[in-house]
């Protein structure tokens, strides 16, 4: 493949479906608040591994 995308038909939906998740405002939203909870949690860890 040596970089090149391959693109057969399983790849284009894929990239598609890809594109399309990333213009979702809910899905960006609930990802990222997500994402702060995981990072919310990981501090918490971290405080503790150290008390």
């Amino acid at each position: 493949m040596a970089g090149k995308k391959p693109k057969d038909a399983y790849v284009k939906r894929l990239e598609e479906a890809v594109k399309e998740a990333k213009k979702n405002r809910e899905w960006r939203h609930e990802y990222m608040t997500l994402l702060m909870r995981d990072q919310e949690n990981v501090k918490k860890e971290e405080n503790m591994v150290k008390n």
